[in-house]
This record gives C-alpha cells, sequence and structure tokens, in this order.
C-alpha cells in the first residue's frame, strides 16, 4: 500500500469550507441519489411493519424521520481519570461557536445511560463541518484520537450494556469491526476492574473477532486507544469460530457473547443515504443465513448460564424476529428450555423501545406491471408460492422459517415480545433490533448444520434415513 498524498492548506481548508454558491444556504438540503428506491422503501416497510405503527400519525413520523440528517453522539471513556472536565471542556467550546442570540450547537445528556458519560448534539455530522463549528468538530477529533471519548449511534450503545459487564467475564464480540461497541465493552470492563490490583492478572477478558483482514486493522486501531490488556482481535469466520483453550488443554467457554451480525443495515439510512438506491426486498432473505449461522454459533461458544445478545442495525423482520425465533426453536428441539429470551423493557428503563413483532409477511416484487405503475409495489408471499417460483434465486433462499409461527408459539415459547424494536421516530436516532438470550444448558441440536444435511455414511441405508428424517424434522427449512 502507497503512502497517501498529503493535502496543501488550501485543500484542507476547501474541506472543511465546502463549495458554496452564493445565495444558497451553508448546508443544502438532502438530496436522495439518482435512482432513489424510496418510495418502494416506504412502502414496503408501511406493510411489513404496519403491527408495529400505533396510527397513521406514527407511520408519517417514521417517514418523515428517515429523512432528516442523524444527530451526532458521542460516549465519554468512564475509565479515563476525570472524564467530567471533558463534557465541561466541550459545553464551553460549544457555547464559543454559537454567535449571539443564537443556540445553534446544543449537547444534550443522555439520561438513561449510566454516569452521564453519553451526550448528543443536534446537528448531524455534515452541519458539524460548517466553518462557524470547526473549532468544536476538531476538539471533538482529537478528543477521539487521545482516546477521551468515543464517537457512536445512540442505539447502537445499547446492546453492550446488556452484557452487565464483570471484571472475571470471557467475552467474545463475534463480528467486532469497526471496534465502537468493543471499546465500550473495554471501558465497562475498566471500569469493572478498577478495585483489582493488577487488571492483567484477572481471568477474565475480550475476544474482538472480525472476518475481513483490513477491517480487523482497523478494530485493531480503536482497541488501541483504551488502556485494558486483557483482549485479543482475532480474524476469524465467525459463524466457525473455534473454541479457545487453556494451557492445560481444558475447553474455553465465554461468559457473553454479542453477536452484532451483518445486516441489509436499512435502520442505518439516515446515516447512508445511498442505502435508498441499493436496497431490495430480497435483502433480508439472502441475510438471513449468515445471520443464523452466527447467532447458533454464539450460543454454542456460550457457556451454560451465559448471555448472548443479538442485535441488527435492520427493520426487516426476516433479519431480526425470524432468525431469533429458529434459533430458540433449534436450540430447544433437543434440549427443551435450554435457551430462552430475557425481557429487555424490564431489564433496561430509559429508552423508548417496542416489542418484537409476532407476526410479519413476507413481500416481494409484484410482477403486475399496471400495479407497479399505482405505486403497489409489492405482494405479499406464502411458502408454497415461493418454493414453486421459476426463478432459482427465490426458491434457492425460500425457507419455511421466513415464515412466522403461530402467534401462541411466538408469545407463549418463543416470547418474542421480550425483544425489543427501536424507531427513528421515538428519540431522534437510528434504527436497531435487539435480543438478550440465556443459555441454561448446551443443546445436542445446535450442532445440526445450518445448511442442507447430506449423510455421509452410504454402507448404513436405515441408519442414515433415520437421521435425515430426525434432522429434516428438526430444521423445518
Amino acid at each position: 500500500m502507497g503512502r497517501p498524498t498529503k493535502k496543501t492548506k488550501q485543500q484542507a481548508e476547501d474541506k472543511w469550507k465546502g463549495k458554496k454558491v452564493e445565495g444558497a444556504p451553508e448546508v443544502p438540503k438532502r438530496q436522495f441519489p439518482q435512482g432513489s428506491r424510496e418510495p418502494m422503501f416506504v412502502e414496503y416497510y408501511s406493510q411489513c411493519l404496519a403491527s408495529c405503527f400505533r396510527d397513521e400519525k406514527d407511520l408519517e413520523s417514521f417517514r418523515k424521520t428517515l429523512n432528516e440528517p442523524l444527530p451526532a453522539c458521542f460516549r465519554l471513556n468512564g475509565a479515563m481519570a476525570n472524564f467530567e472536565s471533558v463534557a465541561h471542556v466541550l459545553q464551553d467550546c460549544a457555547e464559543k461557536c454559537n454567535t449571539e442570540g443564537e443556540s445553534a450547537l446544543e449537547l444534550r445528556k443522555i439520561e438513561w445511560y449510566p454516569n452521564d458519560l453519553v451526550w448528543q448534539l443536534n446537528l448531524g455530522r455534515v452541519e458539524l463541518k460548517q466553518e462557524k463549528f470547526r473549532a468544536f468538530h476538531r476538539l471533538l477529533i482529537r478528543a477521539t484520537e487521545a482516546g477521551l471519548l468515543s464517537r457512536q449511534e445512540l442505539v447502537s450503545m445499547i446492546p453492550p450494556l446488556l452484557l452487565d459487564v464483570k471484571s472475571t467475564d470471557r467475552i467474545l464480540d463475534l463480528c467486532a469491526a469497526p471496534g465502537s461497541k468493543t471499546t465500550q465493552i473495554l471501558e465497562f470492563f475498566q471500569f469493572a476492574g478498577k478495585e483489582a490490583k493488577d487488571l492483567a492478572l484477572t481471568p477474565g477478558g475480550v475476544v474482538a473477532n472480525e472476518l475481513e483482514f483490513t477491517r480487523a486493522w482497523i478494530l485493531s486501531h480503536q482497541v488501541s486507544r483504551v488502556a485494558v490488556p486483557n483482549v485479543l482481535v482475532t480474524n476469524h469466520q465467525g459463524q466457525f469460530f473455534p473454541l479457545l483453550s487453556s494451557p492445560q488443554g481444558e475447553k474455553l467457554f465465554f461468559d457473553k457473547v454479542l453477536a452484532d451480525v451483518p445486516c441489509s443495515g436499512d435502520a442505518a439510512i439516515r446515516k447512508m443515504p445511498d442505502r435508498y438506491r441499493t436496497w431490495s426486498p430480497m435483502d433480508g432473505v439472502h441475510m438471513r443465513p449468515l445471520q443464523l449461522s452466527l447467532l447458533l454459533r454464539s450460543i454454542s461458544v456460550t457457556k451454560p448460564g451465559g448471555l448472548i445478545v443479538y442485535s441488527t442495525c435492520s427493520f426487516n423482520p426476516l433479519e431480526n424476529e425470524a432468525v431469533v425465533a429458529e434459533a430458540i426453536r433449534r436450540a430447544n428441539y433437543a434440549a427443551p428450555g435450554s435457551l430462552e429470551l430475557l425481557d429487555i423493557h424490564q431489564i433496561l428503563k430509559g429508552p423508548i423501545m417496542r416489542p418484537g413483532m409476532t407476526h410479519w409477511p413476507v413481500l416481494l416484487y409484484s410482477e403486475d406491471e399496471q400495479k407497479l405503475q399505482q405505486g403497489d409495489y409489492f405482494v405479499e408471499q406464502n411458502y408454497e408460492v415461493l418454493k414453486a417460483s421459476d426463478k432459482p434465486y427465490v426458491k434457492k433462499a425460500t425457507r419455511r422459517s421466513l415464515f412466522p409461527p403461530s402467534l401462541q408459539e411466538m408469545t407463549e415459547q418463543v416470547k418474542i415480545q421480550y425483544t425489543a424494536r427501536l424507531f427513528p421516530q421515538d428519540q431522534n436516532s437510528g434504527g436497531f433490533y435487539i435480543a438478550l438470550l440465556k443459555k441454561h444448558t448446551d443443546s445436542p441440536s445446535l450442532h445440526f448444520p445450518v445448511g442442507e444435511y447430506q449423510p455421509k455414511n452410504k454402507n448404513h441405508t436405515k441408519v442414515e434415513t433415520e437421521e435425515t428424517e430426525k434432522i429434516a424434522e428438526y430444521k423445518r427449512c
């Protein structure tokens, strides 16, 4: 990799000032990329999430909020000495940036986050680059580089909170890059270990894993800003993450696992407006097998009595409730009661969270040209129709577990209402989905393959048939 070219002083000034047109506002209104699928996106989730919205006014607020800039947010490093003074310095700098009689830049403390560590601005990251906020933005960057704070989206700070980190915990962050949640866990770990004379001698630690090599380097840089020795960065496929062993050969299971899995990212559309251009209703269908594999592996490497947090920045129930419900069904197939959901709404008070969905439609593009012209883009599907589709990619991706089980099973056995959905209009944030699971015992059914089962023993037809039928019943997909 070559050395990046140095920017001249004029180029740096142009970056801050940007291109200005005489008579135009300082921050132009948001423009969607050419070929935007925003109408289709809104129509899809108006139907798919219909049971989540309270009324038409709530739905309209959802649509409006998606097109507003996402407010910037940062978290102070509570393990640092005198971290309160950092907040005071930032507040003083913000006041100096505001002109007389105008309060354009404001900092708001997030009350539900412990120890007054999280602050939210009333401006987005693009607006912060205006000339009049230049001093504040530079101070924010320097404080980040020094490890005094981390810039992170508000709702993405919730999953590490649910882990309830102790200094003796062995924690796995399965899909860790770029590292904002990992650093948050490390800060909790450092804060919890203050009583220990030497944190390096405690049995706890954090393993941060990332599949992509370049992102693993970014992750390494992020965790280096937090002065905690008990961290290991690995570069491995999450769905095949191996069990670690002690020097004596003993297998080491994790006390807690965070599975913030790869997803379609459509709930982060306020931060990434280009997502409108590439979005497709098939995104959730294609992402689901990987997400299920990652969640099942997270459960497998967790010790009995341990916790697993599953989260996505997606609105799609196929990536959220469908994955969690299928994982619980698979775990409890051979060992009933081995895995259960914990009620997030009772554990964490403060953020506005809505219960998980008990039912949802599976929607695909309508093939009726007349309906498409009228703006009726999607049609609800069922399993039999999709499995008989003449489109190979649709047929291959179709599983029964895409469709919700009965209402009774979802509410009484799975208890999907214990999971949490966060919507952007509720607290001026991005969207998020979170599930907190507790593993009581190990389950043999978790070790069955996620893909199609192919018996290897060709000499024992009877055993082969019985095992195939058993796994086919267990998988139901």
